[in-house]
């Protein structure tokens, strides 16, 4: 049978608390490191903070006191995990590695859900978007060599290729050109949700990293590169979330956060190599469950939920790399 978290027991969110020495993660070798395990981290980073932001958001527009104390309960454990992640990125990396390991994972990611997409629509924005995060990679590759004088495939290895995509000079576009037709928007394949969710949060978390370091160069031609791809970055994220479903209730969304925390914690436990990352992820995982239990658990106080908003288990077929990764991304067991 495929996995199906809903139909798992995870570990109970007040047994989920860890102490100071357990969040601060040893950092992983990164002359070592496959480099697919840099863009899982990245991946699992970006959907931590989408998650507590999220939720943030959520309690804000709740005035139900008991949803808004299960959000700031969860909210901190989710922190906590975004915590452990974050600091497994070890400080010899410069920002500028850092930035080239955004992009790889832009590509490859945006690269696998192009692929594997079956609305018309979606993927022609992804492949649109693909264009230019290949140009992202490209420019950043070059500034790499430029300034420090190495290559970028020391981080990349052989999986991403480095080349030109549409010129970042020709991707600025008006706000309103980031927006699709308003009749392809809330797409009703719940796998296709879960992929733009991932996306935007993949693309919201590069975003802020470049306007958070754009500053700290001293070179004005790699703080004007991260200033320029910031904003494309914006439109990239724009586009993406609004093929989201807007139907979708507070607490459909929270559900949604969740659930799919659980299927890429799964599918790259699957993938990942590292042992000490398998032990993690699977940590994590367990833990992810429990904020599914009990997300789906609160229409006991007073919210009706419905799981249409969830894909069926039998959706998630083995998905086969050609090309960019030599793994799985989204896995099911059948």
């Amino acid at each position: 049978m495929a996995f199906d978290p809903l139909q798992e027991r995870g570990i109970p969110l007040e047994k989920q608390w860890r102490n100071w020495s357990e969040l601060n993660s040893k950092p992983y070798d990164s002359h070592n490191v496959e480099p697919h395990t840099r863009v899982r981290l990245l991946i699992l980073d970006a959907m931590e903070s989408e998650s507590f932001r999220f939720s943030h958001q959520f309690s804000r527009h709740s005035t139900n006191p008991e949803i808004r104390r299960a959000l700031a309960l969860t909210r901190r454990i989710e922190l906590q995990q975004k915590n452990v992640i974050h600091n497994l990125i070890p400080a010899e990396e410069s920002n500028l590695a850092l930035a080239i390991g955004q992009e790889q994972m832009a590509v490859a990611l945006t690269a696998f859900l192009a692929q594997t997409e079956s609305n018309v629509e979606i993927r022609q924005a992804l492949e649109f978007g693909l264009l230019e995060e290949l140009d992202h990679l490209y420019r950043f590759s070059n500034l790499w060599d430029l300034i420090d004088g190495k290559k970028a495939t020391e981080l990349t290895g052989p999986f991403t290729e480095i080349t030109v995509g549409r010129p970042t000079s020709e991707q600025h576009r008006h706000p309103y050109d980031t927006l699709p037709n308003p009749s392809l928007t809330a797409s009703d394949n719940a796998v296709a949700q879960l992929h733009l969710l991932t996306l935007a949060a993949t693309e919201m978390q590069t975003m802020d990293y470049y306007l958070t370091i754009s500053n700290r160069p001293i070179e004005p031609l790699a703080r004007g590169l991260y200033l320029e791809i910031a904003q494309i970055e914006e439109q990239h994220i724009t586009q993406y979330e609004s093929f989201l479903d807007p139907n979708l209730s507070l607490l459909q969304q929270e559900v949604l956060h969740h659930y799919n925390e659980c299927y890429l914690y799964y599918s790259f436990l699957l993938q990942e190599p590292d042992l000490r990352l398998r032990q993690l992820f699977e940590l994590h995982l367990n833990m992810e469950i429990g904020h599914l239990e009990a997300a789906t658990g609160w229409s006991q106080s007073g919210l009706e939920i419905s799981f249409q908003c969830l894909p069926d288990s039998r959706q998630y077929a083995v998905c086969k790399w050609s090309g960019f990764c030599p793994r799985e991304w989204f896995l099911a067991v059948q």
